[in-house]
């Protein structure tokens, strides 16, 4: 017997609330409804985003090498472990009028020597008379030498050549230096004056510049400082 048109649409209607009944006791078994798989779940998600967090979160740069430079202005390129420059300290008002002029920050140390040895500002300090006194502190002594080295090829070919001091020094004098707000070539060479010359204090001879150091350092002993030299590790052992 052919089914008639109230028949069809009853079944129809059947059909589709045992669709909604079965919807229903799948959303009622959701693991959403089971606290234990709720909770490990978002447990798990939150560790992926803390994992991803950490792989992505930049490296926080070290300070590592420390390298002054005195000349009248005072300051100090503070480097990294792959020797670039993070920070440029500046010790007197001389070195912060410079330091206004040139960005040397993120560069490769002797690039960053390059473009401070060739700006105007800096180069109005090269007079006849001046010394640039370079000192280099580094967590490794290797790398101290290395960049000792490097320095001193590059002076070694500026208007400078025959008027700079380049040398290391040791972590004690660093640490001394920075304890007394000053650069560590300048410190260690005040330290000498006043070994020589208790007369002297450290307050007086901050001021001084590295040339007047030089000539008084020269006036107390019998072995004058000459310029244009490089040596090893200064400094109290």
């Amino acid at each position: 017997m052919t089914k008639g048109p109230l028949e069809a649409m009853s079944k129809i209607k059947a059909e589709e609330t045992l669709k909604d009944k079965t919807w229903q006791n799948i959303k009622q078994r959701s693991f959403f409804k089971h606290p234990i798989l709720k909770w490990g779940s978002l447990a798990c998600i939150a560790v992926c985003v803390m994992i991803v967090i950490i792989v992505n979160r930049p490296v926080l740069a070290e300070e590592y090498s420390y390298i002054t430079l005195d000349i009248n202005p005072s300051l100090e390129l503070i480097l990294d472990q792959k020797d670039n420059v993070m920070q440029v300290k500046a010790y007197n008002q001389e070195a912060q009028e410079t330091l206004s002029l040139i960005n040397m920050v993120g560069l490769h140390y002797q690039k960053a020597l390059v473009k401070l040895m060739e700006n105007e500002a800096y180069q109005q300090y090269f007079k006849q008379e001046s010394l640039l006194q370079v000192s280099i502190y580094s967590k490794d002594e290797t790398r101290s030498l290395e960049i000792e080295k490097n320095l001193c090829d590059y002076l070694n070919n500026t208007e400078m050549k025959d008027r700079y001091n380049c040398h290391c020094i040791d972590e004690s004098t660093h640490k001394e230096a920075l304890s007394h707000h000053m650069s560590g070539g300048k410190y260690e060479m005040i330290k000498k004056i006043m070994s020589m010359d208790s007369a002297y204090s450290l307050d007086e001879l901050e001021s001084f510049s590295m040339a007047q150091l030089r000539d008084l350092y020269n006036t107390l002993t019998d072995e004058p400082l000459s310029s244009n030299t490089h040596h090893r590790k200064h400094g109290n052992h």
